[in-house]
């Protein structure tokens, strides 16, 4: 059998599905993508939720297993199968990297686990084998490969990597304005500048509707709704439910340039402007809400006009960083950027390296020279007195 990932229409949507050599949808995979859309995932969670589970339906057709009595020493082998540049069974590479890092592999796996999970929630007799039980022996110091143990009491673990620590990447502002500046189509303009001056997501973006736009109050409203022709979601965030984005004059004044020129039958505040536009069918789409590859090309092709290789994430997680280093409490970013937890953004943003303790360091030393407790010239001679 061979797997391939295919995009098909789903009523006025497009959606990526796993199919065998004669063009059929795997069912098992088909069932638990549709129960994913059923949960209102984004597009582009179903989309990555595909792929992953692609990688392992290609390793299960190589190894000849039925993924029904997979084994958690088969998912080692898979872990190890994805780590191989070449992702082939019994083929190695002497030279190559993995193009997987261990958070991609971490991510897959995951995938997987949720897609057994729900096979067993449907009554499927079968244990998950991403999990590993062990039942542990506090007088042995012999601790099971890939499984943690604890004394005394049985664990549960999912097979994984260990992953280095890494620290999100942004812009700078010097190469942010060199991209800023090559672009000449007003309305990118705008999005590029909502998600590195609002933090938004590309999906936040790509739903707002001109009924959003705050001119008296300097913002945006960001709003989940369900089935928006172009897919947007707002993640974070329940049906119905909302949160308020302050921005600059300069943005909005922008923004409401780009709403004279809109002529559109949609409330989308961005649509295709190339005219000859069309889909992956051949049906026109100029004057539809623009999707996430349209931006993506986008993204693309300024990032060559400009030399300064950019994407929509990159500028959310620059906005995040500078309003952590302008000394904003994490809860208050948390809110800014939609996360459901402030531990998220804890754990993804507040990071301090060199440079932010030898600035701390030096903003403390002047504060005690203005005296707040530093010793001057005077306090040192009358002590020696």
């Amino acid at each position: 059998m061979i797997v391939k990932a295919v995009w098909a229409r789903k009523e006025h949507q497009k959606q990526l599905y796993l199919v065998d050599e004669s063009c059929e949808f795997i069912p098992t995979v088909k069932r638990y993508l549709d129960y994913l859309a059923a949960l209102e995932k984004s597009p582009h969670t179903l989309e990555n939720y595909c792929r992953h589970l692609h990688y392992y339906f290609t390793f299960l057709e190589q190894t000849h297993l039925d993924w029904q009595q997979v084994t958690p020493d088969d998912l080692v082998r898979f872990v190890q199968w994805l780590r191989n540049p070449l992702h082939q069974v019994n083929t190695f590479s002497l030279h190559g990297t993995s193009p997987l890092s261990e958070r991609s592999v971490n991510t897959i796996v995951t995938a997987v686990s949720s897609f057994y999970r729900y096979q067993i929630q449907r009554g499927e007799t079968l244990t998950n084998p991403i999990l590993s039980a062990q039942i542990s022996n506090r007088f042995s110091g012999f601790k099971p490969f890939l499984i943690h143990t604890s004394r005394g009491r049985t664990t549960r673990q999912m097979v994984k990597l260990k992953e280095p620590e890494k620290r999100v990447k942004t812009v700078k502002d010097t190469d942010f304005e060199t991209f800023l500046t090559s672009i000449d189509n007003l309305q990118f303009r705008c999005m590029v500048l909502l998600m590195r001056e609002g933090g938004l997501r590309l999906g936040e973006v790509l739903g707002l509707l001109i009924q959003d736009l705050e001119f008296h109050r300097n913002g945006v409203w960001v709003r989940r709704r369900s089935d928006l022709a172009n897919g947007a979601l707002a993640k974070s965030l329940r049906e119905g439910e909302e949160r308020f984005i302050d921005l600059s004059p300069e943005l909005m004044a922008l923004l409401d340039h780009l709403l004279s020129q809109h002529t559109f039958d949609t409330d989308h505040l961005f649509v295709v402007l190339k005219k000859n536009a069309k889909d992956k069918w051949g049906s026109s789409t100029y004057g539809r809400p623009l999707d996430r590859e349209a931006v993506k090309g986008l993204f693309r092709h300024y990032s060559r006009k400009s030399g300064i290789p950019l994407h929509a994430h990159l500028l959310r997680h620059s906005h995040a960083t500078e309003l952590v280093k302008a000394g904003w409490d994490a809860s208050y970013v948390q809110k800014r950027l939609g996360h459901a937890q402030v531990q998220t953004t804890i754990n993804t943003y507040v990071h301090l390296d060199d440079d932010d303790l030898s600035q701390k360091w030096r903003a403390y030393q002047e504060e005690r020279k203005r005296g707040k407790g530093y010793p001057t010239e005077n306090d040192a001679s009358h002590s020696i007195h």
